[in-house]
């Protein structure tokens, strides 16, 4: 139902602070799709970077691979290990050459170290306004937590957290300066 949500809020919080529930409850959604969008944006970087790696080494079916390796990416962790797999394998059934695996593995490895350390936590803080040294804590405490789901849901979780305490420091500190 259209603005059900807002109608569940308006009904169980106090009209005191409805707007303020209201307003955070708008921020966080913005936070989780643009969560979702950085991730979109990750995947499509690991995609085309691996595309231009499987062209330069000359493997076959390069752009199905790089399409395959950039929706994988979607899933952290266990994305890339399961691309990696079916890399080692095709490149295996289709060259048979071990040095094309090992190259492969070393350029792809190298793609995923700068989305994961680089771009990832970037693309957070452009977009979803959260601190990147912030993000790498929300991913490891996640996961160590929550293990598989705990990596894919501890960002946008945590941009609502984040929010919530932005938002009452700020009242906190509106109140103090009163």
């Amino acid at each position: 139902e259209e603005e059900g949500l807002e109608r569940v809020i308006r009904i169980l919080t106090p009209k005191k602070y409805e707007a303020m529930v209201l307003s955070i409850l708008e921020r966080s959604e913005k936070k989780i799709a643009g969560w979702f969008g950085a991730r979109l944006l990750a995947c499509v970087f690991v995609g085309v970077a691996s595309f231009i790696i499987f062209y330069i080494f000359g493997i076959k079916y390069a752009f199905l691979l790089a399409l395959i390796s950039g929706i994988l990416n979607f899933i952290p962790y266990i994305g890339p290990w399961i691309t990696t797999a079916l890399l080692i394998i095709f490149i295996l059934v289709s060259s048979g050459s071990w040095s094309a695996v090992l190259y492969v593995l070393i350029a792809v490895t190298v793609i995923q170290e700068i989305e994961n350390k680089l771009l990832t936590p970037l693309l957070m803080k452009k977009i979803i306004d959260v601190p990147p040294v912030l993000v790498l804590i929300a991913l490891l405490v996640g996961s160590q937590i929550f293990g598989f789901l705990g990596t894919i849901f501890a960002v946008p979780v945590f941009g609502i957290i984040y929010e919530f305490v932005k938002e009452l420091l700020e009242k906190r500190k509106d109140e103090d300066l009163s």
